[in-house]
């Protein structure tokens, strides 16, 4: 185990070529500690899912990966797990490519995590309802709450759909998905939620009203 976590770290260490089609989705700000907060809640999120699940290895996609932050994040808290990264722009090798407005998921996985992806795309729904069918639970996140942010910023964000964390759940209901958990980011603006998908079994959980996890 701390064998596995030591190889990922130095694997995050190494500098990663930045695809410059990466820089229109904010990638050149992807080591920042909003960003790590976010990926830090996701991991959070997952290690409640495989509380919940019975599966001994879980299977976990990771849509819109970047640098792959997240499976270093989740290292320390699961012991068995397998990750894949798709991204529309690939910055290592071992991530496959993957348009989530155009192309579906390849095939079914336990855990489907899709965070800072949403705001750059005009209809959300048919993403959202095809990601329910391929997984058990869902984790991912939203800005709802873009304080300090002006419309020019938002536009140079390439930003095209920010909902409210009323709409956003409204939206993630019609998918089919079933709110398990959401945890809000320590400045207000992004909040990450844990689903359960199409594919798991029903369980007894009791989620926690909405918190924020300041560091």
């Amino acid at each position: 185990m701390c064998a596995l976590i030591r190889k990922i770290a130095e694997m995050f260490r190494k500098k990663h070529s930045l695809p410059e089609e990466a820089l229109q989705f904010n990638c050149a700000e992807q080591t920042g500690t909003s960003w790590n907060e976010r990926a830090n809640i996701a991991a959070e999120l997952i290690r409640k899912a495989a509380f919940l699940d019975s599966t001994r290895w879980l299977s976990i996609a990771d849509i819109g990966c970047g640098d792959g932050k997240l499976e270093a994040a989740i290292a320390p808290k699961l012991s068995t797990f397998t990750y894949q990264g798709y991204d529309l722009h690939p910055q290592a090798k071992r991530f496959l490519q993957l348009d989530i407005k155009n192309d579906p998921l390849p095939r079914e996985f336990d855990i489907v995590v899709l965070l800072g992806v949403l705001e750059y795309l005009p209809d959300i729904q048919p993403v959202l309802r095809e990601l329910c069918r391929k997984c058990r639970y869902f984790v991912v996140s939203h800005t709802c709450n873009p304080i300090g942010v002006s419309a020019e910023q938002i536009e140079r964000r390439n930003w095209i759909t920010l909902l409210s964390k009323e709409q956003f759940d409204a939206e993630l209901d019609k998918a089919g998905f079933i709110n398990l958990d959401d945890v809000t980011t320590s400045n207000t603006k992004t909040t990450v939620w844990l689903c359960r998908g199409s594919l798991s079994e029903v369980v007894d959980y009791l989620p926690g009203s909405a918190r924020s996890l300041g560091h």
